[in-house]
């Protein structure tokens, strides 16, 4: 795949192919040195128990039961799920976790019960704590423990708030026994020195109602705040977990109601103040305040835009029902607040008729008859809180402990872990290494990167010598050579080419290889062709051709030999060789020579060759190579696919271009893939043709990643 060019399936499936030594060695390394290191870490054990967290009683905000008694809200309407899970994780219970584990021959640290315990909270009120440890019975003793520790604190915590609140009841019982004994002592006071003891009978009787309206309002003032502190704590539930931005009491259709139930509620505790229970002004109005009740329990009720996001449905209506009955208990007790304190001002109004002692005397009273009841209700509620304390369990309850502790993670998954680890590490190798490598492996970066002609390209063959030559003419690896000298023809149309240089960037890019098959190809449509070896640093036709290196080239520079005495028959039809000869100390010099040009014009013009083909030395390595192609008709560039960079083909050109030579072309040497596909081949006989779309498709695994980017190949 090459950065400017392909980004088809194909070309990765290419790419792959042609790196496949490279990805299969770092995929090994990777596999074996991730698989040791899998196979060193000890597995990690986890254990879960369950815990399931019920209602308690909180001391602080009371709710009105219908029967009348105090009955306190529980925990779950302030607790969250996630305040317990960070409790369980807290340093606090990892200190009891360690102190409760930790025996005269083992320590246990906090830190690394800190480490160990996790702890989730899911709906319905479950507690699930989580330990890991690398030993399975160590898991399953951490949870175990973290659970007994969490219900023992959470016990302890439960127990705490209640005695502090207990303490606090004592000590308003200590503030109003002064406050009694005080009143108390006034009225001892006051019947000594006004000679008064007691009121009379219809006076006592109108103190005792008065007394008793007190009474009820100052319970119904209690009530009232409980209420309003328990509407704030729904309220605010319901608008910081909902998108619910109006109470259901606020919205517009229900106010009406609102108002109206309001008014009735006042009507009915005036009546009750003034009439008995038979009355039936009073039995009216108990139906009235019924039926809009009701109405306005439905109305408040009835779905509301902005239902619950962030909570369950039926959290979401709990919430909205105790909001909505919590209202309408707060309207009621406004109401009957409203009617005592009418009531008791008409009281208060007819005792401030009775002569100056008796009103001062019952005004003692009626102060020391609300005080008595408030202590009274002070040492019941005091009562009620220590036998709760001592019968206390807390809120959490143990579901199900651990008993078997998982691995977290098996050995087999683990390998399979390190296996995809392994194949995407070689892939983002591959990847990179493609991506750093400016290398040629494509005719396109000849033509738009180069900017030469591209003449095509020429797989890696394998055993390139005599034997080779002799029968590789009709194997279907020659058919590129067949292509090559038809693109060399087409550039001698305009102007005729007898003299052609083959060069490359650098060594062993496969420039003598090409020299002779070129001519090979050449003489196979009846033209003379000379094979020159001009590189007179590492000449290697006459190995390749299994010839005499010597006499040669640097011979009839030199003057020792005549032309015609150095050239060789090559034992191929039509094919001779003019060999390099001795290796010269300075062949720059020589070919700067008036004796090589007159050599090359002599070649040029010699009627026995119609193309005289010159192997040189690379370009980028000598300073001969561009003097010699300066006096050619034509060069032809060599480049190796996969070691031939980019920077070396533009230098290449640029020197040759600069040394005033005419480089008709550059030829992909070595070329693998994508490169190599989508032309026909021919062998010895028709079973040994092999075209695109009919040929024998290769095993294995990279045989199948072959086939495959020949399928899915565009134009395939």
């Amino acid at each position: 795949m090459e950065k400017k060019d392909q980004g088809t399936l194909a070309a990765y499936l290419d790419l792959f192919l042609q790196r496949k030594l490279l990805f299969l060695t770092v995929f090994v390394v990777l596999f074996v040195v991730l698989g040791l290191g899998a196979m060193s870490v000890k597995t990690s054990y986890r254990a879960t128990s369950l815990l399931a967290i019920g209602e308690t009683d909180q001391i602080g905000l009371y709710q009105q039961n219908t029967g009348g008694r105090a009955k306190p809200l529980t925990a779950s309407a302030s607790f969250s799920g996630k305040t317990y899970a960070t409790i369980v994780t807290g340093m606090p219970i990892s200190v009891a976790i360690a102190a409760k584990m930790s025996t005269d021959t083992l320590v246990v640290e906090p830190l690394f019960i800190s480490r160990a315990v996790n702890a989730e909270f899911y709906d319905p009120e479950v507690l699930e704590i989580t330990a890991r440890a690398k030993n399975p019975d160590h898991a399953v003793a951490i949870a175990n423990v973290a659970a007994e520790v969490f219900i023992e604190d959470n016990r302890s915590r439960i127990r705490g708030e209640m005695e502090e609140s207990a303490q606090f009841v004592l000590n308003e019982i200590g503030v109003v026994e002064r406050e009694l004994a005080l009143i108390q002592q006034d009225i001892g006071d006051f019947k000594k020195r006004e000679q008064v003891t007691d009121l009379d009978v219809e006076t006592a009787e109108l103190l005792g109602a008065v007394t008793e309206f007190e009474k009820d309002r100052t319970l119904a003032q209690a009530d009232l705040s409980e209420q309003q502190a328990r509407y704030e704590e729904f309220y605010r539930h319901l608008f910081s977990e909902t998108k619910i931005k109006v109470s259901p009491l606020e919205s517009p259709a229900v106010r009406g109601l609102v108002a109206r139930l309001s008014e009735l509620q006042v009507k009915l505790e005036r009546a009750k103040t003034e009439y008995g229970p038979e009355h039936p002004m009073r039995k009216l109005l108990e139906e009235q305040v019924l039926t809009t009740r009701e109405s306005l329990e439905t109305a408040a009720l009835a779905p509301q835009d902005g239902a619950a996001s962030l909570t369950s449905e039926s959290y979401y209506s709990s919430l909205r029902t105790e909001l909505t009955s919590t209202g309408i208990r707060i309207i009621g007790l406004d109401a009957r607040i409203q009617a005592l304190g009418d009531a008791i001002n008409a009281g208060r109004a007819k005792l401030a008729e009775l002569p100056p002692k008796s009103f001062e005397l019952q005004r003692f009273l009626l102060k020391a008859s609300i005080t008595e009841d408030k202590y009274r209700r002070l040492l019941e509620r005091l009562e009620a809180m220590e036998v709760e304390i001592e019968g206390i369990q807390g809120n959490a309850t143990v579901l199900d402990l651990a008993s078997v502790a998982r691995p977290t993670l098996s050995r087999a998954l683990l390998m399979v872990y390190v296996l995809i680890l392994s194949f995407l590490g070689s892939v983002g190798i591959v990847l990179t290494m493609e991506y750093r490598d400016n290398t040629i492996k494509s005719g396109d970066v000849i033509t738009n990167v180069l900017r030469m002609t591209n003449f095509g390209f020429v797989p890696k063959i394998r055993g390139m010598d005599r034997h080779f030559l002799e029968e590789g003419t009709q194997e279907h690896e020659f058919e590129h050579y067949r292509k090559l000298r038809a693109n060399v023809r087409f550039s001698s149309v305009k102007r005729p080419i007898r003299t052609l240089m083959v060069t490359s960037s650098g060594p062993g890019e496969g420039k003598s290889s090409t020299v002779i098959n070129l001519g090979l190809a050449l003489t196979q449509m009846d033209q003379k062709v000379l094979l020159v070896d001009t590189d007179l640093r590492r000449p290697s036709l006459a190995r390749i051709l299994e010839l005499d290196g010597t006499p040669g080239v640097t011979d009839v520079l030199t003057g020792e030999k005549a032309l015609d005495e150095v050239v060789q028959d090559s034992g191929f039809p039509n094919l001779d060789f003019l060999p390099s000869g001795p290796i010269p100390p300075n062949p720059a010099e020589l070919f700067e020579s008036d004796r090589m040009t007159g050599l090359i014009d002599r070649l040029r013009a010699h009627g026995t060759y119609d193309i005289v083909l010159f192997d040189s030395a690379p370009t980028l390595l000598t300073t001969d190579t561009p003097v010699l192609a300066a006096q050619m008709d034509g060069v032809l560039v060599v480049l190796e696919s996969g070691k031939t960079t980019e920077e070396q083909g533009l230098a290449t050109k640029e020197t040759l271009v600069n040394a005033g030579a005419r480089v008709i072309g550059a030829v992909l040497n070595k070329a693998r893939g994508s490169s190599t596909n989508g032309y026909y081949y021919y062998g010895h006989g028709s079973d040994r043709v092999k075209r695109k779309g009919t040929q024998k498709e290769a095993g294995g695994f990279v045989g199948t990643l072959k086939n495959l980017g020949q399928r899915i190949r565009p134009g395939a």
